[in-house]
């Protein structure tokens, strides 16, 4: 047995069983001492009476007889009975246990100064169990011994070492405990007999001297009369304790680090060895061979290290995702059964992991977890038994789960709380009422703001799961509101978080005086995961009432999925409104214009815009009548979202349907102008068709004329890049839209002039690089200018150069010719459009 064994603390469970024995040892001890003569025996106290029976009790567990005896030679009132049993022959458990603990006192023990309590009476019961034929007890006790230094032992041990008359066991005995002392005397001691004429003893002494001087080799008699015995006695006793020190010092680190290398390497080893063999059972496709490896791994007999692999190589395997439907999952689940009682808490532990990965096939060990649970003592195999039970949804288990909510260790209680909460949530097999109103006693009950975060958390997240269950709703408003509220202004915020999930599905519409109410005012909440909740409450339950607090936090809001959650929302909410109040909404964009608008509130009013257009829509569909001012501004908005996203076929689709509605001509003129400036931006026949017949409404009233030819003359001014589709499109522009109306005046001349040219050097350039022709280019050409035609498009590339040298000609004789500006719109057609 380890001599750590005996310095190790009691843990609460060994005191418990100890105060129990002490009680009832006790009450006996009262008992047998009225009826005691007291001529016969010392009197001694009930409760080192006590103490004394369990020491002589070989049946109670050895670590409360050691406690039992460390407490006695605490008292000098035992050392007579504790001498006793020292001579008793027949009490040889109780008299090693009493050599264990004397040996066992150092300078760090709970008695540092033990030595100085104890008698020297102690030495000669120790003495005579030098000579016992048990060798671990005459070990023990030649440890004892050495702890009695201060009285000169080693004289004493040295005498009995050299005596010839005494067995040799007993003298070696004495060489033993000579052999643990400090100081000069015993080495001196041991010198003398590595002259005695036993040959073995002789051995055990040089062995000894070897430890004590820290040497090599062993040492013979004339090896330390040369080198040492003049020395010892010359050397000051303080010196010589000094070097004593200073080397068992040096010798406890060496031991340390040769153990450290030592576990290391065995550690090596051992994770080669399991390596290799986990390779190995890689190789081996047939689960039922490759799990027969395992549980053979997993004998009782093997060494932890193989066992805790081979547990986890099951674990491993349980966690593939379709373990449940092969055979292997019984197999699993039949070979288990018979480890979840383990010694090892590390293979308990994965057991009931296991089992919970194995799910439905594993249920009906339900029971046996719980059985499990009820006896386990390590906190890490509770909160899987806990885990696993909560999984498997086990009702009876509640009792014991509500009673480890008292446990000292956070992790059980935390997971305590889940599990009770899995069980509230149960919807396979609800549990009743009672069951239910049993939890909620336990969480409110357990509640305490001072409790730990992940406690709190649990509590809440809890009480929620309860709230899931509709007939215990009546109940759980009752008892849980207090709480609840509190928890919504909780210092952490996963528990607010939680506070709000709880309280909007227990609530529902008396939510929102709470929750948006509050001094906090949750909505604006530090955390976002409880900005989330809220947000997810109101589209649950909320109303048009909280759109307000909706747009106010969007304009506010940074994170990306807290914003969709507020469109999204809003959204929902306005979806069941009457198109009134959707219109409202949507007007509020024009209204708020004057602000700079977030790109992310833009996107909603856009959103709202469309869900307008949706209720228009069906309520035309269902003759219901419109108002004319619901169209417009849906339709304008919804032109203007098509034309900012560069969508110019639907931005004509909602002016046309402008332009359709019964108004009046001078009110769609604003439309028009809209056409006719999205096409002067973008390239498209059907808007350069409606710019068109635009531009032939617009000139038609007088009051137009001058914005039209502001239109127009800001169309000419513009700048045309080289690129053909540049050209081609402001050309197109010219020929239609110009030529419709008329204008002619000295800027639209230039810009004819221009195109014309830049049409020329584009088919110049398409001719020399590709050696083919652009039709469209020369169609173009001809119709800003009939001059420009016979082009020769069958003839050769040098013809086709040659006839637009020609055209440049003309461009360029343009200005020479009399009233030339006037001969390119003498010569224009009104051609029709492309």
């Amino acid at each position: 047995m380890k001599l750590a064994l005996f310095r190790n603390i009691i843990n609460m469970s060994t005191l418990l069983k100890l105060s129990i024995f002490l009680i009832i040892l006790f009450t006996g001890a009262l008992w047998s001492q009225e009826g005691a003569d007291s001529g016969e025996k010392e009197v001694i106290s009930p409760a080192n009476q006590a103490l004394l029976e369990v020491l002589l009790s070989e049946s109670t567990e050895q670590e409360i007889r050691i406690k039992s005896t460390q407490a006695l030679l605490n008292d000098p009132e035992s050392y007579n009975r504790l001498l006793e049993i020292l001579s008793h022959p027949n009490h040889t458990s109780a008299r090693l246990i009493i050599c264990q603990v004397i040996a066992s006192y150092n300078d760090q023990s709970l008695l540092s100064n033990s030595m100085e309590l104890l008698p020297s009476g102690f030495i000669n019961p120790l003495l005579d169990n030098l000579d016992d034929n048990n060798p671990e007890l005459s070990t023990w006790a030649a440890r004892a011994l050495s702890k009695f230094q201060s009285y000169d032992v080693s004289d004493i041990l040295a005498t009995l070492a050299s005596d010839n008359s005494k067995s040799i066991n007993k003298r070696l005995a004495a060489v033993d405990a000579l052999k643990l002392m400090s100081g000069k005397s015993p080495v001196i001691a041991l010198g003398q007999l590595l002259q005695d004429e036993n040959t073995l003893l002789k051995q055990r002494a040089s062995e000894s001297l070897q430890v004590l001087l820290a040497v090599d080799q062993p040492i013979d008699a004339n090896e330390f009369n040369e080198n040492y015995f003049h020395y010892l006695q010359n050397v000051p006793e303080n010196v010589f304790l000094s070097k004593q020190f200073y080397r068992s010092q040096r010798d406890l680190q060496l031991q340390k680090t040769q153990y450290g290398l030592l576990k290391n390497k065995l550690n090596e080893v051992m994770d080669r060895h399991l390596a290799v063999l986990s390779q190995q059972t890689l190789q081996i496709s047939d689960l039922a061979q490759k799990l027969d490896v395992f549980w053979k791994n997993l004998d009782i007999e093997n060494d932890i290290y193989l066992r805790e692999w081979a547990m986890e190589q099951i674990l491993q395997l349980s966690t593939a995702a379709n373990v449940q439907t092969t055979p292997i999952a019984e197999q699993l689940v039949s070979g288990l059964k018979g480890y979840i009682q383990d010694p090892e808490p590390e293979i308990r532990l994965r057991v009931a992991k296991t089992l919970e990965n194995l799910f439905l096939k594993a249920q009906q060990t339900a029971p046996m977890l719980l059985e499990r649970l009820v006896l386990e003592k390590d906190a890490n195999v509770q909160t899987a038994l806990l885990s696993a039970l909560g999984t498997f949804e086990y009702s009876l288990s509640i009792p014991q789960v509500v009673l480890l909510l008292r446990s000292p260790d956070l992790k059980v209680v935390t997971q305590a709380l889940r599990t009770l909460g899995n069980l509230a949530a149960n919807t396979t097999n609800p549990i009743d009422n009672n069951q239910l109103d049993q939890i909620a006693i336990a969480l409110v009950g357990s509640y305490r703001p001072t409790l730990p975060v992940d406690i709190r958390k649990e509590i809440i997240r809890g009480m929620w799961k309860i709230t899931s269950v509709n007939s215990f709703q009546p109940r759980a408003r009752e008892i849980f509101k207090e709480i609840l509220t509190a928890a919504l202004s909780d210092s952490d915020g996963s528990v607010r978080s939680w506070a709000v999930r709880a309280h909007a599905d227990l609530y529902q519409g008396q939510t929102f005086i709470d929750i948006l109410n509050t001094d906090n005012y949750l909505l604006d909440d530090t955390d976002p995961t409880v900005r989330f909740r809220v947000i997810e409450a109101i589209e649950k339950y909320g109303s048009n009432q909280q759109l307000s607090d909706l747009m106010t936090r969007l304009s506010k809001e940074q994170l990306p999925d807290t914003i969709k959650a507020i469109q999204s929302t809003s959204l929902a909410i306005l979806k069941v409104q009457t198109t009134e109040i959707v219109f409202n909404w949507a007007e509020q964009y024009q209204e708020n214009e004057s602000r700079l608008l977030t790109k992310d509130e833009k996107l909603l009013y856009d959103q709202i815009v469309d869900l307008l257009w949706q209720k228009i829509s069906q309520d035309k569909a269902d003759n219901i009548a419109v108002p004319l001012r619901y169209e417009i501004l849906a339709l304008e908005q919804l032109a203007r979202i098509t034309e900012s996203g560069s969508q110019p076929a639907q931005s004509l689709g909602w002016y046309t349907k402008l332009l359709s509605l019964s108004i009046k001509d001078i009110e769609k003129d604003r439309y028009r102008f809209k056409v006719l400036n999205l096409a002067i931006r973008i390239d498209d026949d059907a808007l350069i068709l409606a710019a068109t017949d635009a531009a032939n409404q617009l000139k038609q009233r007088e009051n137009n004329k001058s914005s039209l030819n502001n239109t127009l003359t800001n169309f000419c001014k513009m700048e045309v890049s080289s690129a053909g589709s540049d050209v081609v499109h402001h050309a197109r522009l010219m020929i239609n839209l110009l030529d419709a109306t008329k204008m002619n005046d000295e800027l639209c001349q230039q810009k004819r002039y221009d195109l014309a040219m830049k049409l020329i050097i584009l088919q110049e350039q398409h001719l020399a690089d590709q050696a083919k022709e652009h039709k469209n280019y020369m169609e173009l050409l001809s119709q800003l200018d009939s001059r420009m035609v016979d082009y020769p498009t069958d003839g050769t590339v040098d013809e086709k150069l040659l006839k637009l040298s020609e055209f440049r000609t003309i461009l360029l004789n343009l200005d020479d010719t009399p009233n030339g500006e006037a001969a390119i719109d003498n010569t224009a057609t009104s051609p029709n459009s492309l």
